[in-house]
């Protein structure tokens, strides 16, 4: 173990000295448009058809997401959280907070980092569909802008109280001067009641009712052309109805140090989960502890990144190495130019992956027998764009996208075995499979916008993408991964007026290599807000939530069809002086419902539907200095 890690380190210093080494041509630059969203300036490149972005939304990140066609389906408290875009999830969308990567720790993505982030630190979020950004999945990227830190003293403050169905408490605040911002948050609340009055206690089998903590302490700071960030994130005891386990203790530790737009990170995750809080905790005890390092760098126009991962998972008295001490070392540059008059992006890299664990690996030849110790991936990515103004407030915009991204590291190597169970429902056996190969997908995206709509379409066609496959070896059942090759189009708007906004999305997902329908795919949903005009600094809203019936499902996974649901949420807003107020009641009508994607697959799935919360109150209040 010691000699693989001193070969890590080596190869991680050669990484950050390819990385670290000026550019030999400055990259060319794009016109400069400038976009007010919610008080907030945000710059981008004009030509650049994909990369849209918007203000940050101090309340809601979600609807923030939710206008652009991603969707953020929760499964549980506030802190379960994941993304989905275009048919694609979780490690297809690359997210990135200044430039560093964020990777979980949990195989079962419970410390997905989007939930996790202070606001009050928040300047933009930039929606990029695009898979030839630098950092980007195979469904693009999402990445997040902190405000630096200025030089006049000043102090933000911001409390929420959710009250009703769900209780509550989040307060951060934010000290600055000096060119240094210090930002602390910390948050409480418990297990919440659905529209029908049932606990989490009575639905999902608890048989213990503990509230969930979480604190973040981050400071942030520059002197003349060096910036330089540290920050400690910890929480405990995070509800996670949809699986057979909860988090019960999570910590992120993060330091940074960049000169000149060029940064050095590292970011380490320690992650336990058990079902210390069920039922079932008498009879199937289940624990899993995971850690995961990730150490990068970044350039003008070049990345590189080593990540270690490994997670042990004890299932009864079967000791399992889960993700068995996977180490990962990846690069990639970019260049981006005008080409026949439309922005033209090209990425080209790869990843190489070594598995660290003998016992892990002779357990994954038992089903792949070609299995290696290592194995290396492409990472390639092309993308083209362009935009005619067909009329002076009409435009057209269109964009093709090529790229080829390795396979997820867990759908390579993860290793569970469990009790047998009866039925075919029960695989005993989650096995990664190490030969999977790389999916590929190509993309069309087309769009209409106005001044005051934008109605966007997309098609691709993603060969070799990988999925879930129930299989049966020498009478062993197993559930693993397999390449196929699938069709995605859908459909977004994002509409408005002076009172009125409607948001509105629709995916369709067709598994081509089996002829059926592709599993985990949104149906349509609608969100339509009529917003007060502003009295006196008070303003009001009426929100409609409306997700359609989703019936096209992948029988074989045990993939179930969702009900259609609709709620309605109602709000205010005040400012005075340094003083804001919102307050918002969601789910007025008090509806016991549920999300499509409010499960996930085994190897620790429930099989329950996690119901979203009934009625209830937040009340934020927001104080600035000056």
């Amino acid at each position: 173990m010691q000699s693989t890690r001193s070969c890590c380190l080596r190869h991680v210093l050669l990484l950050l000295g390819v990385v670290l080494t000026p550019p030999l041509a400055a990259q060319p630059t794009d016109t400069l448009a400038v976009c007010y969203r919610a008080g907030v300036t945000v710059w981008a490149p004009r030509c650049q058809l994909l990369l849209s972005p918007v203000g940050q939304d101090k309340a809601s990140i979600a609807r923030v997401l939710e206008r652009h066609g991603f969707a953020v389906v929760r499964r549980g408290v506030f802190l379960a959280q994941d993304v989905y875009a275009d048919g694609l999830r979780r490690g297809d969308i690359a997210l990135v907070i200044d430039g560093e990567r964020c990777q979980c720790a949990c195989p079962n993505r419970m410390d997905a980092p989007l939930s996790r982030l202070v606001p009050l630190d928040l300047a933009r979020i930039e929606l990029d569909k695009s898979a030839a950004s630098l950092q980007a999945g195979l469904g693009g990227q999402i990445a997040i802008r902190r405000t630096p830190p200025e030089r006049p003293a000043q102090m933000r403050v911001t409390a929420t109280q959710t009250l009703g169905r769900a209780q509550a408490t989040d307060v951060a605040a934010a000290l600055e001067a000096r060119y240094q911002r210090l930002t602390l948050r910390c948050a409480r609340g418990g297990p919440y009641e659905d529209g029908s009055d049932r606990s989490f206690g009575a639905r999902y089998d608890y048989r213990q009712r503990r509230d969930y903590h979480f604190g973040e302490a981050a400071w942030i700071g520059r002197q003349a052309a060096w910036d330089y960030a540290a920050s400690v994130m910890v929480s405990d005891d995070v509800a996670f109805p949809y699986l057979k386990m909860d988090e019960r203790h999570s910590a992120v530790y993060n330091a940074s140090l960049a000169h000149r737009g060029r940064k050095v990170y590292m970011t380490l995750t320690d992650h336990t989960m058990d079902n210390g809080r069920r039922t079932t905790a008498l009879t199937v005890p289940m624990r899993t502890t995971a850690t995961n390092l990730t150490v990068g760098a970044r350039g003008e126009g070049s990345e590189a990144y080593f990540r270690y991962w490994d997670a042990d998972n004890r299932f009864r008295a079967i000791q399992n190495p889960m993700i068995p001490a996977i180490g990962v070392w990846a690069a990639a540059m970019q260049h981006q130019t005008t080409w026949l008059g439309a922005a033209a992006r090209l990425r080209v890299g790869g990843a190489m992956y070594r598995v660290g664990d003998d016992e892990a690996l002779g357990r994954l030849r038992a089903l792949h027998a070609g299995a290696d110790r290592q194995s290396l991936h492409p990472a390639l990515a092309a993308g083209l764009s362009r935009r005619r103004q067909l009329t002076g407030r009409l435009a057209f915009d269109a964009s093709l996208d090529l790229v080829t991204e390795p396979p997820e590291v867990e759908a390579c190597y993860i290793n569970v075995q469990k009790a047998a169970t009866p039925g075919p429902a029960n695989p005993a056996w989650t096995c990664g499979n190490p030969d999977l190969a790389s999916p590929s997908r190509i993309g069309l995206r087309t769009s209409l916008s106005t001044e005051q709509a934008r109605l966007e379409a997309f098609c691709s066609y993603v060969a070799n993408y990988v999925t879930v496959q129930p299989t049966v070896a020498q009478t062993q059942r197993y559930l693993t991964y397999g390449n196929v090759d699938v069709l995605l189009v859908g459909a977004s708007l994002d509409a408005q007026w002076r009172l009125l906004s409607c948001h509105a999305a629709w995916d369709y997902g067709q598994n081509r290599s089996h002829q059926q329908p592709l599993s985990e795919i949104l149906p349509l949903r609608v969100t339509t807000q009529v917003t007060t005009p502003t009295r006196g600094g008070l303003t009001a809203h009426l929100r409609h939530r409306h997700e359609n019936r989703q019936g096209r499902v992948d029988p074989t996974l045990m993939e179930t069809p969702t009900p259609a649901w609709d709620a309605l949420d109602a709000g205010c807003a005040g400012q005075r002086g340094r003083w804001t107020l919102a307050l918002e009641l969601e789910n007025v009508t008090d509806r016991a419902y549920y999300r499509h994607l409010s499960y996930l697959r085994d190897p620790f799935a429930s099989g329950a539907r996690v119901y979203e919360p009934g009625l209830t109150l937040h009340a934020e209040v927001r104080y600035a200095v000056p």
